[in-house]
């Protein structure tokens, strides 16, 4: 710095660096740059945040103390900011909700200190670009998705439901109910529609904790199902059809560390029953690279499997020492065989790409919780996938090039992960669910809320296009199942 500026800088000692935008930082420790880098960082978010914007163009011209937060739901942060009858005002039914930041001002003038305190309120008033088609209320109360099926002819498309007393439902798009069955456990997985005759009619897949199922649209079971399996799965099924001929390969994880391998008779697949992978969470994925299968299967210990169809193990490595995955991996599909990869984050939220030729890449776009989520989509408007965090009750979304394309902070607790409506291939939106507050977020590929959202609902919604609408369909804790068109 004496080199560069001169006389002044003669005695600073400033061995640390770093640029950003236009401006040179220099700082004696590594401390003082990260602090002055964190709030780097947090004024642009807030130069990004709609509700910022909103707020500071209420505030008084000047002023000499400015503090700032935004609410996220946690009152008891806020229980010493405000008087006791303020505070008891807020705390009644989720006051605090109401509102998307506390502000307080802090102004001298001729007439002495003026204060004040500010807190915008969550308009409650949105235009809306959903149609409801129908509503209906089934017997019981929901806390699982409610979802969209079609027919292998893409003709017919129904609304399945389970609700807590373990009683399924099919109802047709028409909203007349075509009939309700008891099971013995919850569903875990998504239902999957085959074709178990290959003679163009229908059936639905699905599995419990215990059971595999396969039913027609009548509500009829198959022969051979409900079909116990071996262990407590830790997952619902994944289904393949290599060859797309409806010669159906059923995977599942299960609590004794084995992946059980099916056909849809209910038979165990060749050298798949059980094929021993250590402790998964994880649903088994299939990728058919330049005509060359594999299953990808990664257990809790932080080992990587790729099998052949045949179940014969092509390659396995085992990532650092400690490192656990609590968020799926994601397939980024490529053109040239080397890049193909799958990607995901560990529990330091540290973005890991594993390859199918055993590479391993790494890469940082932030400091994160254990507790954070991640997913990797095109969720942007452009042709590339995007990073996506949730964590803290906040939302980020990074470019391919790590810059931030947007963020939103919610008023609520979220504690669950961001879901993805895939439109076509090359379009995506963005969606979460907040449990404490029982409502979906959607948002479009600039950021911004769908417009009539959030919505009630009791789970993640469920989408389909078809006919070039696009059709959604949520379910309410009291019961309702509801169909929209976005």
């Amino acid at each position: 710095m004496y080199l560069s500026a001169g006389i002044p800088f003669k005695e600073l000692e400033s061995n640390f660096y770093t640029i950003m935008e236009d401006r040179l930082i220099v700082a004696s420790t590594p401390q003082d740059l990260k602090k002055y880098i964190d709030d780097f960082q947090s004024d642009q978010l807030l130069k990004n945040n709609e509700n910022y914007h909103n707020y500071i163009s209420t505030l008084n011209d000047q002023y000499n103390y400015l503090f700032y937060v935004a609410i996220s739901g946690y009152q008891s942060k806020f229980t010493g900011l405000l008087q006791d009858k303020a505070n008891l005002k807020l705390n009644d039914r989720l006051g605090w909700s109401n509102y998307s930041a506390f502000t307080y001002q802090l102004t001298s003038s001729d007439a002495g200190l003026i204060s004040s305190i500010y807190m915008p309120v969550i308009s409650s008033y949105t235009e809306t670009s959903l149609e409801q088609k129908w509503q209906i209320t089934i017997d019981g109360t929901l806390s699982k998705e409610v979802q969209w099926v079609q027919t292998m002819d893409k003709k017919q498309t129904y609304a399945f439901a389970q609700d807590d007393l373990n009683n399924i439902y099919l109802i047709d798009e028409n909203s007349t109910l075509k009939w309700k069955k008891s099971i013995a456990q919850p569903i875990v997985s998504d239902v999957k529609v085959v074709d178990y005759y290959k003679n163009g009619e229908s059936q639905l897949l699905f599995n419990s904790a215990n059971n595999l199922y396969l039913m027609d649209l009548n509500g009829n079971f198959m022969p051979n199902y409900p079909l116990k399996l071996a262990a407590e799965a830790t997952n619902g099924l994944s289904l393949f059809d290599y060859e797309k001929d409806k010669n159906y390969r059923i995977f599942i994880t299960c609590i004794n560390q084995s992946v059980y391998g099916y056909d849809l008779g209910g038979r165990p697949l060749e050298g798949w029953s059980p094929k021993r992978v250590g402790d998964c969470d994880q649903k088994v994925q299939h990728i058919n690279v330049q005509g060359k299968d594999f299953l990808f299967i990664t257990n809790k210990q932080g080992y990587f499997y790729f099998f052949n169809r045949k179940a014969e193990l092509k390659a396995q490595f085992k990532d650092s020492v400690g490192v656990q995955y609590h968020n799926p991996f994601v397939f980024d599909g490529n053109t040239e065989y080397a890049k193909n990869r799958f990607v995901s984050t560990d529990q330091r939220g540290k973005i890991k790409s594993v390859f199918i030729d055993g590479r391993r890449m790494y890469k940082s776009v932030g400091n994160w919780t254990e507790n954070h989520y991640f997913n990797y989509a095109n969720v942007c408007d452009d042709d590339k996938k995007d990073y996506i965090f949730l964590d803290n009750n906040q939302l980020m979304v990074y470019k391919d090039d790590s810059t931030l394309a947007f963020n939103y902070q919610f008023n609520c607790k979220i504690n669950n992960a961001p879901f993805i409506f895939q439109i076509n291939e090359q379009e995506s939106l963005l969606g979460v669910f907040s449990e404490e507050t029982q409502q979906v977020y959607l948002f479009d590929r600039n950021g911004a809320l769908q417009p009539g959202f959030p919505i009630k609902a009791c789970a993640n919604p469920s989408f389909i296009t078809q006919n070039n609408q696009k059709k959604m369909l949520v379910g309410t804790r009291e019961g309702k199942i509801i169909y929209y068109n976005l």
